[in-house]
């Protein structure tokens, strides 16, 4: 698997589009080996996203280039 240490699990990302959501782990695609980020909504649904579009950039339609997720805080309250 990729470098998992870009990301801190139980964290949270805010979304390009506004979205958050906090990363709870990691796990290798069955056929693939493929790194993917595991994550949950603000509504507990639970996500898998390859780690590569997860790092990943993404392109505005204004053309601004920016960060898919964007991490909102290095640190954790007591009541998340």
């Amino acid at each position: 698997m990729e470098n998992k240490s870009i990301f801190s699990i139980c964290l949270k990302y805010k979304h390009f589009k506004g979205g958050v959501y906090k990363v709870h782990g990691f796990a290798a695609h069955t056929e693939t080996g493929e790194s993917l980020v595991i994550y949950t909504d603000i509504h507990q649904n639970i996500w898998a996203r390859p780690m590569s579009e997860f790092a990943g950039m993404v392109e505005l339609e204004d053309g601004t280039i920016v960060k898919r997720f964007e991490l909102m805080s290095n640190t954790l309250s007591e009541t998340e």
